[in-house]
C-alpha cells in the first residue's frame, strides 16, 4: 500500500505484497492474522505425540525444528537470536510462545535413545540459546512480552 501511494504499484516487492493479500483472502473477504503456524503446529504435535507415548525417533523433524531457530537480530523488531517464531517463513518473528514451545518438543528428542550425540550437541546449543533468549526476553515487572523486551502495550 506504501509503495502505490507512491507510484510504485509495479515494483515486483509491491506486486508480491498484492499477490500475497488476493491469494490470502478468506472467502468471507476478512484476512487471517497469520497463514503459516508450521513451527507452532509442529513443536506442538510433537510434544502430544510423546506424551502420548509415539516415540518421537520416528517423527521427521528434528532437523526441521531446529533450523526454524531465529540465528540473527530481527530486522524490523530488534527481537535478539535464539528465538523460535511461529513458521519457518521470513516473515516470522521470535517469540515467548513458540520458543518455549520449540525448546519442549525438543526435550523429547533430546532424551530418546535413538538420538545420536551429534544430535544431541546441536540440541543443547540450540537450547541453551533458546532459554537463553527467553530469560532475556522477561519485563522487569516479571511477565513476559510477546516479542522484545519492554513491549507490554501492544494493540493486540
Amino acid at each position: 500500500m506504501s509503495l502505490e501511494s507512491i507510484g510504485r504499484h509495479s515494483h515486483p516487492v509491491a506486486q508480491k505484497g498484492l499477490q500475497f493479500l488476493v491469494e490470502s483472502a478468506r472467502d468471507d473477504g476478512s484476512w487471517p492474522i497469520d497463514t503459516n503456524l508450521a513451527t507452532w503446529n509442529t513443536t506442538l504435535a510433537v510434544q502430544h505425540l510423546a506424551v502420548g507415548g509415539f516415540d518421537v525417533s520416528r517423527l521427521n523433524c528434528l532437523e526441521w525444528i531446529l533450523d526454524c531457530q531465529v540465528r540473527t537480530r530481527h530486522p524490523y523488531t530488534g527481537a535478539a537470536a535464539g528465538g523460535w517464531g511461529w513458521s519457518d517463513l521470513s516473515g516470522s518473528v521470535p517469540d515467548a510462545d513458540d520458543t518455549p514451545s520449540a525448546l519442549l518438543a525438543l526435550r523429547w528428542f533430546h532424551q530418546h535413545p535413538s538420538t545420536s550425540n551429534e544430535q544431541r550437541a546441536r540440541i543443547e546449543t540450540a537450547a541453551t540459546d533458546g532459554l537463553h533468549w527467553l530469560r532475556n526476553l522477561q519485563n522487569s515487572n516479571g511477565g513476559w512480552p510477546t516479542f522484545c523486551r519492554g513491549w507490554g502495550k501492544l494493540p493486540f
